[in-house]
């Protein structure tokens, strides 16, 4: 399977060629939309090839410039109903976060409060809404299969409508459930809402396919390495973030 990945103000995004055409995982910001309409063009391609944009989660991190991609291409939007209202508001649903980062409590807090102003993304419009397409029915999941090979994990424990979408060939795309890059350490996020969730869903993650992860932050890994830093995470000490 052929992965394209797109990377803007730290977050990554991911084009993969599938056997029903290409599909997005996550947008980015919403002011990234220029810059990745330039990045399909480099490839080859045209937002209209787009045939199915897929959301890890629906803060604006991930959810950016989803409502303009409705509008540009004929591609469902894929999400956890548990996020919906985030998308049909275009902000974030504020959750209580926390980090393993004492040094980062005050630049994690400027970067919450930037995102959760009003409109800090364009809401889906009324004329979309049946195009958004929810995770959790059972239906849904079988179409993703059916027509991409995807296959859907609820992953919550950074947000609760965390998702993570796979495929049988080892390729994992987990959001932010997971981060890798140079001075990240034992691969935790960079802020989460549940840990006792997250715990759950690494443990789903290392048992899912053994394959390789795909981060919203940093570079592929496997995710057997999550094995020796489960009891990091479990004994982290925490730092409201606000």
């Amino acid at each position: 399977m052929k992965i394209l990945t797109y990377t803007n103000d730290g977050k990554n995004s991911f084009l993969c060629e599938t056997q029903g055409g290409w599909i997005l995982i996550n947008t980015g910001y919403k002011q990234d939309l220029n810059a990745f309409r330039r990045f399909l063009r480099r490839n080859g391609l045209k937002a209209s090839d787009l045939q199915a944009v897929i959301l890890t989660d629906c803060r604006a991190a991930s959810a950016g410039f989803a409502a303009e991609l409705l509008n540009m291409t004929k591609a469902d939007l894929y999400v956890s109903g548990q996020g919906a209202p985030g998308l049909l508001q275009g902000r974030n649903i504020s959750t209580p976060m926390f980090t393993a980062s004492r040094g980062a409590v005050a630049s994690l807090g400027r970067v919450i409060r930037r995102e959760e102003t009003s409109n800090c993304y364009a809401p889906v419009s009324f004329f979309h809404r049946s195009r958004l397409k929810y995770t959790e029915d059972l239906n849904v999941r079988s179409e993703l299969l059916r027509q991409f090979g995807v296959r859907v994990l609820a992953s919550p424990g950074y947000t609760p409508d965390s998702v993570t979408y796979y495929f049988d060939s080892g390729e994992t795309f987990c959001g932010n459930a997971v981060r890798q890059g140079f001075g990240v350490m034992h691969h935790l996020p960079r802020m989460f809402a549940d840990r006792e969730e997250l715990v759950r869903t690494w443990q789903s993650l290392i048992s899912v396919n053994n394959g390789m992860l795909y981060p919203s932050e940093g570079r592929p890994f496997a995710a057997a390495l999550l094995h020796r830093d489960l009891n990091d995470l479990k004994k982290a000490q925490l730092y409201a973030v606000g």
